[in-house]
Formats: structure tokens, sequence, C-alpha cells
């Protein structure tokens, strides 16, 4: 996703992200649990997660989901400190 990024303002930044989670979506709908059972090879800054040089793609999924979710309460979180209490409201 960082390297998708083109632009500097939040529209462009949600764009971006938009149309990742798109590409990801339809990677998802392709895949036949075969394929998301199938380990594939981590590159090396990745295996360190994982502790092993391939892992299965539903797993890795189920991973960046998770760091992803993190990264959204990290924000919510925030958001409270700075007084928005209707945060979740949107």
């Amino acid at each position: 996703a960082w390297n998708a990024i083109a632009g500097d303002d939040i529209g462009a930044l949600l764009a971006c992200l938009e149309s990742v989670r798109a590409e990801t979506l339809a990677y998802l709908d392709a895949c036949t649990e075969e394929t998301l059972q199938t380990p594939v090879a981590l590159a090396p800054e990745w295996q360190g997660y994982f502790h092993a040089p391939a892992v299965e793609p539903e797993e890795l999924m189920r991973w960046i989901a998770r760091h992803e979710y993190y990264h959204l309460g990290q924000m919510v979180t925030y958001q409270w400190q700075r007084g928005n209490e209707s945060v979740l409201d949107g």
C-alpha cells in the first residue's frame, strides 16, 4: 500500500487505500481453498514475523487484518485523546 500512494493530501491517500482494498478483495474472491492453504515464500524482511521462510496466504491475510485493526485502534484512541468523542459515529 505504501508504494501505491500518489499525492500528499488526505483525498489522494484515501483513494489509494480504497484501490488497495478493492485489489485485496478481488484477490480473495478469486482464491480457492487450495490457493489460500498452499504456503508461499516470504520476503526476508517478513520472515521474522512468522518465524518461517514461507506461510499460507490465509495466515498472512489474518496477520495483516489484525495489524490493521491494531492501527485503527490507535487512531480511535488518538482522536479520543484530542476530545473527539464521536470518532465512531461516521
